[in-house]
């Protein structure tokens, strides 16, 4: 690993005959038949990284364990991303790494993501593998900050993703011998989209501008300034968060400058004026608890609940 690239002149012969048996059966190898779509698309996302790090960068043991994770994708077997403990990862670093981990693994498992959005859960987990092998070696800051930015926009998107997902709906039940007298409808629920935020950033990445295109259509379809004459009130919710970096009082106004620029962003939409409600709740309510002064992408964000 890293050894490998600190001295590759040296090393590179000797290590090639040892250290390349399943990069050799990478190039006859194929995914079977019947695998399903995310192990298909894992094993694309590692074979194109074990080629990478043969041929650009000469690292075969690294090249060498991911071709190892491509074949068993591609055999159909349960490949889960790398376990920061076995990188030698530099000690600030080890719990974050940890906390991104379980919410890749969380994100994959809830609602099954793997199934429904295979191509962005099999780059989120190469990505973040990526990025601990890059962690290790420790001097291509550019590789490092490459991993990490690609894996962080493939979890925002998921987070989006599930964000935006309708409820399930109950199964239908069986008709009635005689029929009841009609209920009245029930009153549609509130519904709430997130947006994620950069670090210390306030701008709308484009993703985030698709989650308050939806949120502005559902305000329309559900007649928000009808509902906000019904409530007496602002009929949508905007609520701004931070993580935990950084002062409290500063990540109180940096949670309220975000809330108000997707409030201004929804009236861009067409939203009706007087109808967004915003709050600022800082670092005080998290979605992921963390530790003091820790940067958590699942905390930096903003929600807008439309009832």
């Amino acid at each position: 690993m890293q050894v490998v690239k600190v001295f590759p002149a040296l090393l590179a012969v000797a290590l090639l005959g040892a250290c390349t048996g399943n990069l050799e059966k990478l190039k006859t190898a194929s995914p079977s038949g019947d695998i399903t779509a995310f192990n298909r698309a894992l094993g694309n996302e590692y074979q194109a990284l074990a080629d990478f790090e043969a041929n650009r960068m000469l690292d075969w043991p690294d090249a060498e364990h991911y071709a190892i994770k491509t074949l068993a994708a591609w055999s159909g077997q349960d490949v889960q991303p790398d376990e920061p403990a076995s990188r030698s990862l530099p000690q600030n670093l080890i719990s974050e790494a940890q906390q991104d981990r379980e919410i890749l693994v969380g994100l994959l498992n809830e609602g099954d993501w793997r199934s429904k959005r295979p191509e962005l859960s099999a780059r989120a987990q190469v990505k973040y593998d990526c990025w601990l092998e890059q962690l290790e070696e420790g001097w291509q800051t550019e590789h490092i900050a490459a991993c990490r930015q690609d894996f962080l926009d493939a979890v925002a998107e998921l987070l989006s993703a599930r964000a935006s997902a309708p409820m399930a709906q109950p199964a239908p039940q069986p008709a009635p011998t005689q029929a009841p007298a009609p209920a009245p409808a029930p009153a549609p629920q509130p519904m709430s989209f997130t947006v994620y935020f950069d670090f210390d950033s306030v701008d709308l990445s484009a993703e985030a501008q698709s989650v308050l295109r939806r949120a502005a259509r559902h305000a329309a379809e559900r007649d928000i300034l009808e509902v906000s004459k019904a409530m007496g009130g602002p009929g949508i919710s905007v609520a701004g968060h931070t993580d935990r970096a950084g002062a409290n009082s500063y990540n109180q106004q940096l949670s309220e400058v975000r809330a108000k620029v997707v409030e201004e962003f929804l009236y861009e939409l067409g939203v009706p004026e007087k109808t967004v409600g915003v709050t600022a709740r800082g670092e005080t309510n998290p979605a992921v608890d963390t530790g003091n002064g820790v940067r958590e992408l699942a905390n930096r964000r903003v929600v807008i609940t439309v009832n």
